[in-house]
């Protein structure tokens, strides 16, 4: 048996996707002014979480 389980891989890997495509939607709909009302404090998080989710993504499907 494998010593790291491999459903860990697909899993950070959607993870990281849906957090990127959330990230790029709320800058968009900010920029666009559809939802001022929402602090640039929350995009910075969204985008630390994106990046850190696709590094653990990267580095579980290098294992």
């Amino acid at each position: 048996m494998s010593k790291y389980p491999k459903f860990l891989i697909p899993q950070f890997s959607y993870i990281s996707g849906i957090c990127i495509v959330l990230t790029l939607l709320a800058f968009i709909l900010r920029g666009l002014r559809v939802i001022q009302s929402l602090p640039s404090g929350v995009i910075f998080l969204l985008m630390l979480l994106s990046i850190t989710t696709a590094v653990i993504a990267l580095l579980q499907r290098r294992r």
